[in-house]
């Protein structure tokens, strides 16, 4: 690592949806020793090799990285290889004017599980992924105050998995239909043994181009950045492969999915931004005003969008945002500084969201046609078009206050964020007849047998941007300097978050059969529920460094002083309206109507309780470093040092949970070959 710089408050518009601050790090191309590093846990080894040198004119650097890890070290044929390299080439021309970078990187994994005779279940598997990346920046400066940079990459990533396993089923009606229709089905009886495989192509493209000019204005120091960034990324071939006639885990409907189907994502962003540096009361400020324009999977241009409020500059299948931000860093005092930030952020709708491919239905039907009853199978596909649904934008605002106390350093800071247009899963009326048939195939000699009341899946079917929600909170931190008596450093930090969710509108319930209206079937809808969340966390942290022995240690405490939420925070019992599918319309309703439908819906304690897990948990962790010599250094750590899983009743269920992971702890031994060459030939 050549650098690390930390960005407090909103990050500047180059870095896109990031509006929580961020961490920089410069890595280093020149001047690396050659250094080999092993790590050993009870379930994961880990070999490391890097280094740099310089041949001619061109800095080289490289990393080979090799893991090998257990899922159970009480059995065999369960173990997981992964092995990474990179190279990168660094050169400098016309008297370091122009710096180029290129760089390479390949990672595969080896995951393969073989039948075990004795395993019950028959599980096999294998994982035989493989990525590789290009990376090429390109870096042009003219004097001190101009520059102009390129970064682009090309990312591909060929999957070949395979899953199996003895999945028990009882007998049972199939097809394979991916069409709505009907067809004779297959009878099958027992357990099977269920196989996917997943094969593709994944490729991802990324290039961003940045300016900038440092300038005088008016007395003002100005740092100009003006920039673009475009975004590609697309997924190719036969995707999801498994027999319908044995679908993975007994999940019966499914259907294989190619990765053909799967549309492709765009994103392109244009911004801006500027920092002024100045004075007043002769104390130095600097102001950040930027904005970044996101646009998702880009269609069109508007020039009259620019003047216009009615149209998009852009038009995006999936948004187009205007995000601005401003930042201010003023210090009235030698160690005294103020920081103010807001901003806008926006995320693209993920493509789980976007596409989550068509349902399928099967509805088994009645065939009495002599002289044999052959099952009846009839499928209905339901493709639900989320093409369009769009992303949405966050909102944030940030005061903090970083104060010096003599070696100390204590900062504060508060922050308040909303959003909304968060995409929801939307669960929609399906109304199917079952039928009776006397002589299949012919359609005449079938008679309905019931209707079907369903709602499509409740997982990512149909969305829409209604959901929202906005917290506020805090964050202490407090540091000293080491203190040299005892070459300790002492840090104490605090953090709470308050965080409300829900969503405008109300939705869909299940169908219900009401009495009352003559025994029809009908869907309520509901309001949204909404529902809060808050957690104070303190983590308290000591660094020992003894140079005499070579020995480093770090102490680390975690306290949890606040850990609660509720589900409903004030949960709305009564139906607003219902849909009638027989006639096709929204019927309105008031409590009174709620009620007397029966649709009211009642909450015991566990819905409404406010849940407070416990606030004694603590985790203790160890880290500590041994130097063995000159380049040589043995880590050993521990996390949860007492092993205590912090035990809690668990309210709403009267079972018992762990709130901390198992004792973790493993060694790490760090050699730089550089100097063990060199004491060898001494």
């Amino acid at each position: 690592i050549k650098k690390v710089e930390v960005v407090t408050g909103l990050p500047s518009v180059e870095y896109g949806d990031l509006v929580s601050g961020l961490i920089k790090v410069e890595t280093k191309s020149e001047g690396q020793p050659h250094r080999f590093k092993l790590k050993s846990n009870p379930d994961t080894k880990e070999a490391n090799l890097s280094g740099a040198f310089k041949p001619g004119g061109t800095a080289i650097s490289y990393n080979l990285n090799y893991a090998y890890s257990e899922r159970n070290i009480r059995r065999d044929g369960d173990e997981y290889y992964r092995y990474s390299g990179q190279i990168q080439f660094r050169n400098k021309f016309r008297n370091e004017a122009i710096l180029m970078s290129n760089k390479f990187y390949y990672t595969g994994v080896q995951d393969e599980i073989n039948t075990d005779p004795e395993d019950p279940l028959s599980i096999e598997q294998y994982n035989r992924d493989k990525t590789y990346i290009y990376g090429n920046s390109l870096d042009f400066l003219r004097g001190e105050k101009t520059r102009v940079e390129w970064r682009g990459s090309i990312k591909y990533t060929n999957r070949d998995s395979y899953y199996q396993k003895l999945t028990g089923a009882d007998t049972r009606i199939l097809s394979d239909a991916t069409e709505t229709e009907t067809q004779e089905a297959e009878l099958k009886a027992g357990s099977y043994l269920s196989r996917i495989w997943t094969k593709g192509e994944e490729y991802n493209l990324n290039g961003r181009v940045n300016f900038r000019q440092q300038f005088a204005l008016f007395g003002l120091g100005n740092a100009l950045l003006v920039g673009g960034e475009y975004t590609y990324e697309d997924n190719v071939g036969e995707g999801k492969i498994f027999n319908p006639l044995e679908p993975p885990n007994g999940s019966l409907g499914r259907r294989p999915l190619s990765f053909d189907a799967v549309p492709a994502l765009q994103m392109a962003s244009l911004y801006s931004e500027d920092d002024i540096k100045g004075f007043v009361f002769k104390r130095p400020y600097t102001l950040t005003l930027g904005f970044r324009y996101e646009m998702y999977t880009p269609t069109a241009i508007n020039w009259d969008g620019i003047w216009s409020e009615g149209k998009k500059f852009v038009e995006s299948r999936n948004g187009s945002y205007f995000n601005p931000r401003v930042n201010l860093l003023y210090a009235p005092g030698e160690n005294t500084h103020f920081r103010f930030g807001w901003g806008k952020s926006s995320k693209m709708p993920p493509m789980t969201s976007l596409f989550s491919g068509p349902e399928y239905i099967d509805v088994v039907e009645e065939n009495v046609t002599p002289p044999d009853s052959t099952p009846l199978i009839s499928t209905y596909v339901y493709d639900f078009d989320n093409s369009n649904l769009k992303g949405y934008q966050s909102e944030k605002a940030e005061l903090a206050l970083d104060q010096k106390i003599r070696s100390a350093v204590f900062t504060a800071t508060g922050f308040y964020e909303k959003a909304d247009g968060i995409p929801y899963t939307v669960r929609s009326p399906i109304v199917l007849y079952r039928y009776r048939w006397d002589n299949w195939p012919d359609p005449a000699s079938r008679t309905v047998l019931d209707t079907l009341y369903l709602m499509s899946s409740s997982g990512t079917r149909s969305k829409k941007n209604s959901g929202w929600y906005g917290n506020y909170g805090f964050e202490l931190d407090f540091k000293t300097a080491r203190v040299k008596s005892i070459s300790t450093v002492f840090r104490i930090s605090a953090s709470y978050v308050h965080t409300t969710t829900g969503a405008d509108g109300t939705y869909m319930n299940d169908p219900r059969t009401v009495s009352a209206l003559g025994g029809r079937t009908i869907y309520p809808y509901y309001s949204y529920r909404e529902g809060w969340k808050q957690r104070m966390i303190v983590n308290y942290s000591a660094d020992w460094f003894a140079k005499p022995l070579g020995l480093w240690i770090t102490f680390f405490l975690q306290q949890t002083l606040f850990d609660a939420n509720q589900n409903y925070d004030n949960p709305d019992a009564y139906a607003s309206a219902y849909y009638d599918p027989l006639d096709n319309q929204i019927v309105p309703l008031t409590h009174a109507g709620s009620d007397s439908l029966g649709l009211t819906r009642s909450f015991d304690d566990r819905d409404i309780l406010v849940w407070r897990r416990p606030n004694d948990r603590l985790l203790f962790n160890v880290n500590v470093t041994k130097s063995l010599g000159r380049g040589t250094e043995l880590s050993f750590f521990v996390h949860n040092f007492f092993d205590d899983a912090a035990y809690y009743l668990d309210p709403r269920d009267g079972l018992w949970d762990t709130r901390n992971h198992d004792i973790f702890y493993g060694i790490e031994v760090s050699i730089v070959l550089n100097t063990m060459w060199r004491s060898l030939n001494q």
